[in-house]
């Protein structure tokens, strides 16, 4: 297995930052350049955090390595790197052990980022500040270009479909993800003017014009950033595909509920989103 270690320069410091490989899927074709994924990651959150249930890290830990050990094992004519971001002070020897252990030639990041901001600012908060510091790292270290296509990606969750939603994606785009507008229903089906924030790809140039520094702007920041790419749309200065033409598939439990993507509740709402997706493709649902 062939192994190359390097270290990522910054300004903000030393990274752990590793290069290895592993077999993927070979059953879909994608004809088009291999995307990075952006796997984000918060093994012990601050006490106190408002809207998470799921808090032991020991869970938590195992959950980020599960699903960085199935991105490792995409297929690289779909993924050619992985960048897992950590904004907690855990160590992240076993995500290296388990990258050294793969056979994949993907390209592998591990990010420390900052951890200063009060637990009341919330997860969005501290998820996208840590966002922020990792592509503020990436577009330093000039491994990228502005056209570059990452896919973020929640980094307990595993998108089973991640491949599939890959090959059918839209090409070129500078925004593709899932907004939800259905003001009949309000939130029956779970938010409402809502930007899906656990799964989006974006290029570099769109993050970083438009959605990098906006953490700030609201404690829901589904809500927020719904707002924001409407507003894009309205200029057309970007490429913005507003529905994902897939829909996604979840498993893990989410950190709100505490409750399995794999449960019923969760089961109905992806059976109704997946029919109005083929069926009513111009339904926000």
């Amino acid at each position: 297995m062939k192994q190359l270690f390097n270290e990522m320069k910054s300004p903000f410091g030393k990274r752990d930052d590793i290069v290895q490989n592993s077999p993927g899927r070979t059953d879909l074709i994608c004809d088009r350049r291999p995307v990075t994924i952006l796997m984000t990651g918060t093994i012990a959150p601050p006490s106190g955090m408002p809207g998470t249930r799921r808090n032991d890290p020991r869970i938590r830990q195992r959950e980020y390595l599960d699903a960085f050990s199935f991105y490792l094992n995409i297929d690289d004519k779909f993924v050619d790197r992985l960048i897992f971001l950590q904004n907690s002070n855990n160590s992240l020897k076993e995500f290296t052990d388990l990258a050294a252990a793969s056979n994949t030639q993907k390209q592998i990041n591990l990010i420390r980022c900052p951890s200063e901001y009060s637990a009341e600012m919330g997860k969005g908060y501290g998820e996208f500040m840590m966002i922020d510091y990792g592509i503020r790292v990436l577009r330093d270290s000039g491994i990228f270009d502005n056209s570059s296509i990452f896919w973020k990606i929640t980094g307990r969750l595993r998108l089973i479909n991640i491949s599939e939603m890959i090959s059918t994606s839209p090409e070129p785009y500078d925004l593709y993800c899932d907004l939800r507008y259905l003001p009949f229903i309000k939130d029956t089906l779970g938010g409402n003017s809502w930007m899906e924030l656990r799964a989006f790809s974006f290029s570099l140039d769109f993050y970083s014009s438009v959605l990098e520094n906006q953490y700030e702007r609201g404690f829901v920041l589904e809500k927020e950033f719904f707002k924001i790419v409407l507003e894009q749309m309205k200029q057309e200065r970007w490429k913005i595909v507003p529905r994902f033409r897939r829909q996604p598939v979840i498993q893990g439990v989410s950190g709100y509920s505490n409750v399995s993507y794999s449960s019923p509740k969760y089961r109905v709402k992806n059976a109704i989103r997946t029919a109005a997706r083929r069926l009513a493709p111009s339904l926000w649902v």
